[in-house]
């Protein structure tokens, strides 16, 4: 089993699997590393304030990191030495979800050592120096995780658990960025096996051993020779990758030709040695493009984790090293707005995916890399955001999946998962010819009590599936919406500019409660300011707010002090007290 150990790099603990002598760190995953470099770039004005008394080991000369992630949790600041966090709090995490996200997070951290101080936003500015007296009173206090070899600390808050794996499925989880592989999963391997030492059936020999192996000693030979069988196999198909041989043939012709030096010099007009120079010059660039392609599949950033299908999963090859897929693929990928992943979103990109949109969504292209994966007539699951149905960017993914066998969606709408306000479906698909017999249902409230149930009964069958939005609804429904969209006229052909909403630049500041509100009001010296300040906070409404025909106010109002209205903050003294 894995223990915590203390051998971890700095600033945090790691799970230590002795069979195989490596750490797993469980500081600043990579898969964080944009999210944790944003959040740097986009501090809210009291963490810049509160980052100004921390950094350059100003506070006692300890060293404090901003955005610093300990597992999936991203702290606003984090010393390693006297491995404490600290956290601003805004008004949302007052909010009783919220709350209960943070105690979660808390425990977290605290079953790695890790103190957690939580302060207000408005600390910062109102008392500062009771900030830096309460970090100060936590040095020296909190231990580091124990070391392997010293029985579980007991004792204080904290006690050390043992994390055991189940016994040899290790080798089955695999972690790498799934959307990118430097070889196709259609590549002909009969060659590449044909020089190899090792074949498919030795490899999954292998892998079964591993699996039922009965000692530390047997998995770590048969983890050797699976690594030395994956190199080996990797090295021959680069051997016979399409475009090694494309870069072999151009050097081959580029050989040929300046073997003919002699007769060039000697025998050829003026005009032909012309052509023969102009064909070296022309081969020598199409070589040097090729090494640069190549090069740049060996080392571009974009490769570093690129997984490998077939070297991976040998249970998924036939004995010719053909990939025959795997029977079911489930799956709920992340939900990443691919215009926000700007040079990532380019490098995607190149690999040609259908359903890519630039303006469109991540999932979409995982959906087409689990179907490719599947063997023929095999079932995909995923979870997904439901905005596909609609939305302009799912119209090439739409127009994916009627390539197929679409046959169960349910559309679930919001609340499936906590702290989340994405609406999401489930969409279930078969590698197959399509049917048109696609089943789906939108669920109400009272359906998520029993979701098999409410399918049955009440899910429609939709037959006349396009690249257009999908509409789950009777054949009635169904009718109503065709004539609506006969006679009516498309929102994108009326003159009407929409665009985005309200963007206060602090929602914690300018987005406030009714309670709030009303003290803000209260604080006002007269009627007259109580009424000019009453006019500038209006109720707002968030997305997560608006149902599908009608609207749950939350209670909360916006201080509408924009800048078109050119106003005087003096002549709002209650709302200036309350911002300063």
């Amino acid at each position: 089993g894995g223990l915590l150990t203390n051998q971890a790099p700095e600033g945090g603990g790691s799970y230590n699997y002795p069979a195989y002598g490596h750490n797993y760190s469980i500081n600043n995953l990579p898969h964080l590393k944009t999210f944790r470099k944003e959040l740097r770039n986009n501090m809210t004005p009291a963490e810049v304030a509160l980052w100004k008394i921390l950094k350059g080991k100003a506070l006692d000369g300890r060293k404090f990191r901003r955005q610093h992630s300990v597992g999936n949790y991203i702290l606003d600041f984090y010393c390693p030495e006297e491995r404490l966090a600290i956290e601003l709090d805004g008004q949302g995490h007052f909010e009783a979800s919220q709350a209960e996200y943070d105690l979660e997070r808390d425990l977290f951290l605290k079953y790695f050592g890790i103190k957690v101080l939580r302060f207000e936003n408005k600390w910062v500015w109102e008392n500062p120096e009771a900030i830096v007296q309460a970090i100060r009173n936590e040095f020296g206090k909190h231990k580091p995780p124990r070391p392997s070899d010293t029985p579980p600390y007991k004792g204080g808050d904290c006690e050390w658990l043992e994390l055991e794996t189940l016994p040899n499925i290790d080798i089955n989880i695999k972690c790498g960025n799934s959307l990118v592989n430097r070889f196709d999963v259609d590549v002909d391997l009969k060659k590449a096996l044909k020089n190899s030492k090792w074949n498919i059936d030795t490899y999954r020999i292998a892998v079964t051993t591993y699996q039922n192996a009965n000692n530390k000693d047997e998995k770590r030979s048969m983890e050797q020779l699976i690594n030395e069988i994956k190199n080996n196999f990797e090295t021959e198909i680069q051997r016979n990758d399409k475009r090694f041989l494309k870069l072999v043939d151009l050097k081959g012709k580029l050989d040929d030709l300046m073997k003919q030096t002699a007769l060039v010099l000697f025998e050829k007009t003026e005009k032909e040695k012309k052509e023969w120079n102009k064909k070296i010059e022309e081969l020598t660039r199409a070589i040097q493009k090729q090494e640069a392609i190549i090069e740049e599949i060996k080392n571009a950033p974009i490769y570093k984790n690129a997984f490998e299908w077939r070297f991976e999963f040998p249970e998924v090859l036939d004995d010719n090293g053909d990939f025959v897929g795997f029977d079911v693929v489930i799956g709920n990928p992340p939900y990443i707005q691919l215009q926000s992943m700007k040079e990532i979103s380019e490098q995607l990109k190149q690999f040609n995916y259908k359903t890519f949109e630039k303006t469109g969504d991540i999932y979409a292209l995982f959906y087409e890399r689990g179907n490719q994966i599947l063997k023929n007539n095999g079932y995909l699951a995923y979870i997904t955001s439901n905005k596909w149905m609609r939305a302009g960017y799912g119209k090439k993914l739409r127009e994916f999946f009627i390539q197929y066998n679409p046959l169960q969606l349910i559309d679930l709408g919001p609340g499936v998962f906590e702290h989340a306000t994405v609406d999401t479906n489930i969409l279930i698909l078969q590698k197959a010819s399509n049917q048109n017999q696609l089943k789906a249902i939108t669920l109400q409230k009272e359906d998520k009590e029993n979701i098999a149930q409410a399918f049955d009964k009440k899910g429609v069958v939709l037959t006349k599936l396009t690249g257009d939005a999908w509409f789950i609804g009777s054949d009635a429904e169904q009718r109503l919406k065709e004539k609506i969209e006969r006679v009516g006229k498309p929102l994108k052909d009326w003159d009407v500019n929409i665009y985005y909403g309200i963007k206060t630049g602090l929602n914690e500041a300018f987005i406030i409660t009714t309670e709030k509100r009303n003290e803000i009001l209260a604080n006002c010296k007269d009627k007259e300011e109580r009424k000019r300040t009453e006019e500038i906070i209006k109720p707002i409404l968030r997305g997560r707010d608006i149902k599908r025909y009608h609207y749950e106010w939350a209670g909360l109002w916006v201080i509408g002090t924009f800048p078109a209205l050119r106003l005087n903050i003096d002549d709002y003294p209650a709302l200036k007290k309350y911002f300063l």
